[in-house]
């Protein structure tokens, strides 16, 4: 009887008790990990000519017609300021860090049944880029609605 407690008693100082190591473990598990999936889904067969182009561009150190071809039949074509800028700032890129010298498919994300968001890596001389593209599926087809890129691969890992 005085065993049973005993061990009930030990069960209960040691469940009770505040583990140290535990609770680090917990914390340092806490950070959301990068995870890419294996084979990202591809991007929608529409827009692959608009990508590919792109992609093209960029490694030929073209800003301008890396964004021609990129919105070539799409809405995004008729900001034509916004799209001027967005070459800029890519070129601006492209001089800092040097010409692409290859791309990768690195995710796909889908937002409900009629959104995704696509990202791509570029590499360069100097360090990677991350770009995403946000394309919307309105009616039937899909379209490209935005593309951002950025240099912060210290928090891609994140």
């Amino acid at each position: 009887m005085y065993k049973t407690i005993f061990i009930i008693l030990l069960f209960c100082v040691f469940s009770f008790s505040e583990d140290k190591t535990a609770r680090t473990v917990r914390e340092i598990g806490s950070a959301k990990p990068f995870h890419l999936p294996l084979t990202p889904a591809p991007a929608p067969s529409e827009l692959k000519k608009n990508l590919e182009d792109f992609f093209v561009g960029l490694s030929e150190g073209n800003a301008v017609k890396a964004y021609e071809g990129l919105v070539k039949g799409q809405p995004l074509s008729e900001k034509e300021e916004e799209m001027k800028f967005m070459a800029n700032m890519t070129q601006q890129a492209l001089t800092l860090y040097g010409k692409s010298t290859g791309s990768e498919l690195v995710d796909t994300k889908s937002v409900g049944a009629r959104m995704i968001s696509i990202t791509y890596l570029t590499f360069h001389q100097r360090a990677p880029l991350r770009w995403r593209v946000i394309c919307y599926k309105p009616q039937t087809s899909w379209i490209l609605i935005d593309v951002v890129f950025d240099d912060g691969f210290k928090d891609w890992i994140e």
